[in-house]
Parts: structure tokens; C-alpha cells; sequence
């Protein structure tokens, strides 16, 4: 990295620090124990250089400055304006609400912490242990959603339904992204599993069975008047994993992954319980591969 850039590393710190104290009364410590909150350690003396124009390395330049935009973006919601110099860009969704970050690091508790399950698929006990934790939203995205909606049928109201109203009586917003089971991606995907897993032929037909339960299921939970949303959406793409993802944009973020193995039947599939507090660089990554799959999904009900 050039002197250059480490300069305009520089002028982001300096100008989001100004912006942090301006609108939100932060102190300058207030806004070093946030980017440890953040995961960016710095030394107090190594952020008052950068904020007092004593040299600095490059490195520590583009670490702080990558903090300083999140943080931010958390907080103000603005994002860096590269030709204004200034954090202007505000793209704010439509209901936005500052996420505060908590001051100083902490260690995740035990039950957020990052862990691989050779053995496959969550229990129901797990399942919605981890979907209890959840605050602001709760996704699932998979292939036909088949054990989802079967564990309404299948189990007593106390095992799984009653937790789903409770979290929607809380606020709490389901969203549910099954493969379309019409499109061309999905013909191709059945028929080629279904080389060396027979049962594969159905899939189709399975995940039209999974779609009728799901509406069944949202005309019941409709039905409870709660704040929370219960959206079903139709996906086009070749599936490649299945993702239970909890409060995915805020700080405590988690998210329960599995990879769809060619060969191997998905509830064998090895399962990753990602913190994001633990293993924000993997929780990014596999949540931006969520969204890209999810980018042009279409509402169903």
C-alpha cells in the first residue's frame, strides 16, 4: 500500500471520528472500545496518530479505516463518498434502525460459539434453541423446506409451532426461500442427484407437497394477528447449500450452514453453526453467497 493510500486510510478515520462525536456525543475512547467491539485491536496511542497526523503504517491505516466505515454504517448509516471525501451515501432500507455497538471486547458466550457437526442435521431441540435466539429475523433458505413444514404436521404444538407464534408475536420476521420446483434449474438438479440417489426422482413433486403445506401453514399463523412477517419466496438457482441464518445483519449474528454433498443425502450433509462474533471473515462470506442466491427471489404468499 503507498503512502497515498495510507493517507486517505487517514482522512476516513479522522472524518467518521469527527462524525461519531458530532452526532452521537462519542468520546474518542468511546470510539476506540467500539472497534474492539468490531474486532479491530488497536493500541490507543496507534488511533490518536492516525486522528493527530503522526506517521503511521500502512497497515494499521486500512485496518482502522475498514472499522471506522462499519462502524458507522452501523451506527449513522453512511457509507464512505470516495470523490466527496465524506461519508454521505446513505442506503438505508426502509425501516432502518441504528445498531449500537457495544463498547470493549468481549468473548462470545459458549452456546455462540462457532462448531462443525459431522454427524448432519440440527435435532429439532437444536433447531429451535438457535431460532429462539433470534431478534430482529430469522431466515431459512433450502431446497424444498420439507422438514421445516413437516414439523408443523408431524410434532406437537410444545415441540416447534409455539415457538414460531411466540417469535412472531415478538416482532420477530420469518422468511422462507424454497428452489422453484417449475423452473429449469430444478429439473436438472433432481435428475442429476437422482443418478445415484433414486428417491431424487420425486423431489419435484415433494417440494410442490411442501409449498401447499407452507400456505396451510401461514393461514394459521396469519391467523395469530402477530407484528411478525411469515414470508415464502421461489429461488432459480442450481442449490448449493442450505442456510438457517439469525439476525444475520446485526452484531450477534449466526447462522447454521450446511453444503448439499453430490451423493450424500442432505440430512447426512456435515453442518457448520457459525458466531458471527467468533468468525466474522467465514459468516461474510457465506452470508454474501445467501444473498446472491436470494437476490432476484420472488414472493409466492
Amino acid at each position: 500500500m503507498s503512502k497515498n493510500l495510507a493517507e486517505e486510510d487517514r482522512g476516513v478515520v479522522k472524518a467518521g471520528v469527527q462524525l461519531l462525536q458530532e452526532h452521537c456525543a462519542y468520546t474518542q475512547a468511546s470510539v476506540h472500545r467500539k472497534l474492539a467491539r468490531l474486532g479491530c485491536s488497536v493500541a490507543v496511542a496507534s488511533l490518536n496518530n492516525i486522528i493527530n497526523d503522526k506517521p503511521i503504517g500502512a497497515p494499521l491505516a486500512r485496518k482502522v479505516c475498514l472499522s471506522i466505515q462499519e462502524l458507522v454504517w452501523h451506527e449513522l448509516g453512511l457509507q464512505w463518498d470516495p470523490g466527496k471525501q465524506q461519508f454521505l451515501i446513505d442506503r438505508r432500507p426502509s425501516g432502518w434502525q441504528p445498531n449500537v455497538v457495544p463498547e470493549g471486547q468481549q468473548k462470545p458466550p459458549a452456546h455462540h460459539s462457532s462448531i462443525i457437526r459431522p454427524e448432519g442435521r440440527l435435532t429439532i431441540n437444536e433447531k429451535v434453541g438457535i431460532i429462539n435466539e433470534a431478534q430482529q429475523e430469522v431466515i431459512e433458505f433450502g431446497l424444498r423446506l420439507r422438514t421445516f413444514s413437516n414439523y408443523f404436521l408431524t410434532r406437537s404444538a410444545y415441540e416447534f409451532k409455539n415457538h414460531i407464534v411466540a417469535q412472531l408475536s415478538r416482532g420477530v420476521h420469518f422468511k422462507l426461500y424454497l428452489l422453484d420446483p417449475d423452473c429449469n434449474e430444478a429439473r436438472l438438479y433432481f435428475n442429476d442427484r437422482a443418478r445415484v440417489l433414486p428417491e431424487e426422482r420425486e423431489g419435484q413433486e415433494q417440494a410442490r407437497a411442501s409449498v401447499e403445506r407452507l400456505s396451510q401453514i401461514k393461514e394459521e399463523l396469519l391467523a395469530e394477528n402477530s407484528p411478525g412477517d411469515f414470508q415464502v419466496y421461489f429461488y432459480r438457482h442450481i442449490p448449493v447449500a442450505h442456510f438457517l441464518i439469525i439476525d444475520g445483519k446485526s452484531l450477534s449474528g449466526q447462522m447454521v450452514y450446511a453444503p448439499y454433498l453430490y451423493g450424500i443425502r442432505r440430512a447426512d450433509c456435515p453442518v457448520s453453526v457459525i458466531s458471527k462474533q467468533a468468525h466474522r471473515q467465514l459468516f461474510r462470506t457465506h452470508y454474501q453467497s445467501f444473498l446472491a442466491l436470494s437476490k432476484d427471489a420472488t414472493p409466492i404468499f
